[in-house]
C-alpha cells in the first residue's frame, strides 16, 4: 500500500512540474505529516521535489529552505489553485478529499466540528478541526453502511463498503 501511495505521489509531482500556469494563478502543493507538520510551496517558485532514503525532500529556491519528511509520515497531500493578486481572490469553499477510507477536510476554522451520523440519525462520532483547520474522518473503523458527514462547508452522504 505504501509503495502505491509513494508511486502515485511521484507521478503527480512529475505531472505538475510539466504544467505551465497563468501569471495571476499559481498551483500550490500542500503536504501534511502525521505529526501535523504542514508545508506549502507555490509551484511557480519551482520547488525541487525528490525522494531520498524513504524521505520526500522539498527545496524551494526562492525561500532557500529544504524540508524533509519521511514518506511513511506523509498523511496527506493536495494541490490547490491560488492567486497572486489579492484583488482577484474569491472565497472558495474547499472540498473534502475522499481516499483510502478517509474523508479529509481542510481549511476549516480551528475548533470547527465535523459529525458523522448513521442513516437513522444516530450520532456516530464528532471530530474537531485542529489548529491548522484539518479533520481526518477515518471510515475504516466504522461498520459497513451509509453515513452522513456534516461539516461547516458541506454535507456528504457516503457508503462505507
Amino acid at each position: 500500500m505504501m509503495k502505491v501511495r509513494n508511486f502515485s505521489l511521484a507521478v503527480l509531482l512529475m505531472f505538475l512540474s510539466c504544467l505551465s500556469v497563468q501569471a495571476d494563478e499559481v498551483l500550490v502543493i500542500h503536504l501534511k505529516s502525521n505529526n501535523a507538520q504542514q508545508i506549502s510551496y507555490a509551484l511557480a517558485n519551482k520547488p525541487v521535489i525528490t525522494f531520498e532514503d524513504d524521505n520526500i525532500l522539498v527545496y524551494d529556491s526562492k525561500m532557500y529552505s529544504t524540508v524533509s519528511i519521511p514518506l511513511a509520515q506523509v498523511a496527506y497531500y493536495e494541490l490547490t489553485k491560488s492567486t497572486t493578486d489579492i484583488q482577484q481572490l474569491q472565497p472558495e469553499s474547499p472540498k473534502p478529499v475522499i481516499a483510502n477510507g478517509h474523508v479529509v477536510f481542510s481549511q476549516l476554522t480551528a475548533g470547527s466540528r465535523v459529525s458523522v451520523y448513521a442513516m437513522d440519525g444516530k450520532l456516530i462520532h464528532n471530530y474537531t478541526a485542529d489548529s491548522s483547520g484539518w479533520v481526518d474522518v477515518n471510515l475504516t473503523t466504522l461498520p459497513k453502511g451509509v453515513y452522513v458527514i456534516n461539516s461547516p462547508i458541506t454535507n456528504i452522504k457516503i457508503t462505507n463498503r
